[in-house]
Formats: structure tokens, sequence, C-alpha cells
């Protein structure tokens, strides 16, 4: 992963890393994805955001055809980011 996608500047120039990068650092160095699928998923947020802001609506995702439009949709995605908290959990705890 580059340096500009893991880490963030400060007003006072001190490297930071965010927990998104974090998280998907980790997810890398445990072996649970290759780093060419955390480049695939950057990638196709940033297609999806078209004002470069770094946020996107739900709305613009299933717009886009990035995200199955299906009534459970937004709890599949809730339980995505609870198992991405939950293994983030068991990293720092098992440290």
């Amino acid at each position: 992963m580059t340096k500009k996608r893991s880490t963030s500047k400060t007003d006072d120039d001190n490297d930071l890393i965010d927990r998104h990068a974090f998280v998907c650092y980790e997810l890398v160095a445990l072996g649970l994805v290759k780093e060419e699928t955390m480049d695939m998923l950057n990638n196709k947020f940033d297609k999806m955001d078209e004002q470069g802001d770094g946020f996107i609506s739900f709305d613009e995702a299933m717009k886009k055809g990035y995200l199955f439009e299906n009534k459970d949709t937004k709890k599949v995605v809730a339980i995505v980011v609870l198992v991405l908290v939950l293994v983030l959990v068991i990293v720092v705890v098992a440290e």
C-alpha cells in the first residue's frame, strides 16, 4: 500500500495513520485480503467519488451499479462493517 493511501498529513506535517489505513494494512498483513483486492476496492471507490471529497452516498453507489439493489443491502453493509471492526478489535486485543 502506498504512503499516500496509508497516511494523512496534519498541519504540523506529522505522519499519522488513520483508521481506514490501519484496517486495510492489517487485513493485508494478516493475509485476510490481498493487496490487489484492496487496490481494486479503493479504485472502485475513487470512481464513485465524483467530487473527490472522500465520501459517496449509498444512493450514488447504487446508481453506479456498484451495489446490489436489495431491501437488505444496508443490513449487509452494516454487517460487513461490524465484522471489520471485530477483526480490528481482535488484532488489538491479541497484541
